[in-house]
């Protein structure tokens, strides 16, 4: 499958919706919930791309898109912006994707790479197939990263505006923890 088919597909996606809720999980920044945010927007992606995308959670692939046959990883840095300060309408002139962390145990090993890994920012998303990801892809610390040039990758949209919600992720989650116990 050709990068502009997919892109064609990535497009078709309610970007509009993941976005908004990957940016209404400040009440997850806690470091005891914080891996929660990745669940959450993973999940998001799946309804979003009204099940293409089948959420499976394994390492180094998030989702498998079975109409295609291709492994899909989602990377979110929600923190940051897809675009640049000053040009606001321009990407950053490169991206690091943070691919793996051992957590200290000094993995020395590639990881496997998905056959597409999506990037979302808290103002768009972009995504890299494995051959620019192989590419680019470097030893760091206890893990691996990859840096690509803003030329690498592929917008999936374009700057966007999103409005925060508050959604109590973290009451309502324990409000259901407290239900089934």
């Amino acid at each position: 499958m050709k990068n502009s088919e997919i892109l064609s597909e990535l497009k078709k996606i309610n970007w509009t919706k993941i976005l908004s809720v990957a940016n209404s999980l400040d009440d997850l920044n806690d470091k005891q919930w914080r891996f929660l945010k990745a669940v959450i927007i993973e999940t998001a992606l799946e309804k979003y791309s009204k099940n293409e995308l089948v959420y499976v959670a394994e390492n180094h692939r998030d989702f498998i898109w079975k109409k295609y046959g291709l492994s899909v990883e989602l990377k979110t840095s929600v923190s940051s912006s897809m675009y640049q300060k000053r040009r606001w309408w321009e990407k950053k002139k490169s991206f690091n994707i943070l691919l793996s962390n051992s957590m200290g145990t000094n993995n020395r090993t590639l990881p496997e790479i998905a056959d597409i890994i999506i990037a979302i920012h808290n103002d768009g998303a972009y995504f890299i197939d494995r051959k620019t990801a192989i590419k680019n892809i470097k030893k760091n610390g206890d893990g691996f990263v990859i840096t690509v040039d803003s030329s690498d990758v592929i917008e999936i949209t374009d700057k966007m505006k999103i409005v925060k919600t508050t959604n109590d992720f973290k009451k309502k989650i324990l409000g259901q923890i407290k239900e089934i116990i």
